[in-house]
């Protein structure tokens, strides 16, 4: 059976809580610091978050006059998500694009979760969940396969590694991290709140408890093996011996230089010239 209106009435009111909520901590600093510091205060992004989701209830009533409540409720979910990351983008001054990422992707499968799978708790929960980690693998793809690259060269002495090896260590080594990452994720799903506080050093949400642990290479089980592995199975080509390099810089030098040295002998002494034929 549809949900009826009242329901998702109070549905709605959640989500305007979800949305709009900023956690206040007893550490946190005031909104004047904040705003001093970082040219914003919480409350603003709050009131911003607000208005802007009220007001998407409006323009969603408006769109259609043969919808439905559900129809109303969804329109409502995702023009408040969409306000959510407009209203929040000052936060995203001092983060880097993978962290801007993620959040926005975030927020993105908030909206899809809300949308989709709203029938209990734990369906949102796990929905939420779910999504998360395949953000993480979305946004960090790049960073991940450089961090590869980088313990190959530095920790296992390689020249250079192979695309096809850098590929075979990720697809490994990021299932690993989803894995380490799990318990973390599902509890930011189920109580975002909890997981994250505001840092006025970075004039942003931090992280509460991150298990830094999960993005280390050495860290994560079998990672370095795996890395081992597929350069075993995807080498390098091995780097021009450097005698030869070298060898064949000497021959150049050498064979221009004795040509220089001829081309110069023959100007200074002049044309050649047959005896017994003086030039007149």
């Amino acid at each position: 059976m549809a949900p009826t209106r009242d329901v998702l009435y109070l549905l709605t009111l959640l989500l305007l809580t979800i949305v709009c909520s900023i956690t206040a901590q007893s550490d946190q600093p005031s909104d004047e610091e904040i705003k001093r510091k970082c040219g914003f205060s919480l409350k603003q992004i709050h009131d911003c978050k607000y208005e802007l989701c009220l007001n998407a209830t409006a323009v969603c009533i408006a769109k259609k006059t043969d919808q439905t409540a559900e129809d109303i409720s969804n329109c409502q979910m995702e023009e408040c998500m969409l306000t959510r990351k407009k209203c929040e983008s000052p936060l995203n001054k001092y983060l880097s694009k993978e962290e801007i990422c993620e959040g926005n992707h975030f927020t993105d499968t908030d909206a899809k979760c809300l949308v989709n799978s709203r029938g209990s708790m734990d369906a949102l929960t796990t929905c939420k969940h779910n999504g998360y980690l395949v953000d993480k693998r979305v946004c960090f793809a790049d960073e991940w396969k450089r961090r590869i690259e980088a313990h190959a060269l530095k920790e296992l002495n390689e020249h250079a590694i192979t695309k096809e090896a850098e590929q075979c260590a990720y697809d490994t080594c990021f299932q690993r991290v989803e894995d380490c990452l799990s318990s973390h994720h599902s509890e930011i799903a189920k109580n975002p709140g909890s997981k994250r506080k505001f840092s006025l050093k970075e004039c942003a949400y931090l992280a509460v408890d991150y298990p830094h642990e999960c993005e280390q290479i050495k860290s994560i089980s079998g990672c370095v093996n795996s890395l081992k592995e597929c350069i075993k199975k995807y080498p390098t080509p091995p780097p021009f011996p450097i005698g030869i390099i070298v060898g064949v810089l000497v021959g150049v030098v050498v064979l221009v230089g004795g040509g220089a040295f001829l081309y110069m002998r023959h100007k200074k002494m002049g044309p050649f010239r047959r005896p017994g034929n003086p030039i007149t």
